[in-house]
């Protein structure tokens, strides 16, 4: 019993200094991991809070430059056609925006 007292001193000292140092350790270790974890937590929850609606009128304006952009590359395409036609020598019959007004 007597050769028991020294080793539960012994372990006990070594706990009162592992529990701190293995906190401080874990904290620092752990912080650049879970830190970016935390703060995409709240931006999904906003996500999927979105109405219906909401989403509608976000589809339908997706939609609206889809169409724009659409517009805008046939309009470069038909003046990229007129310029390679200029290049080449011929005569185009009609410039984009004569094509365009008719």
């Amino acid at each position: 019993m007597e050769d028991l007292v020294p080793l539960v001193l012994g372990g006990m000292g070594i706990i009162v200094v592992m529990i701190p140092l293995a906190g401080f350790t874990l904290r620092y270790a752990i912080r650049p991991t879970v830190e970016p974890i935390v703060e995409a937590i709240p931006e999904s929850r906003g996500r999927e809070s979105m109405s219906r609606p909401d989403l509608e009128k976000r589809l339908a304006l997706l939609q609206e430059d889809v169409d724009e952009i659409r517009e805008a590359v046939k309009v470069l395409l038909a003046n990229q056609r007129f310029d390679r036609e200029l290049v080449d020598g011929g005569v185009p019959a009609k410039s984009p925006s004569e094509r365009a007004a008719t």
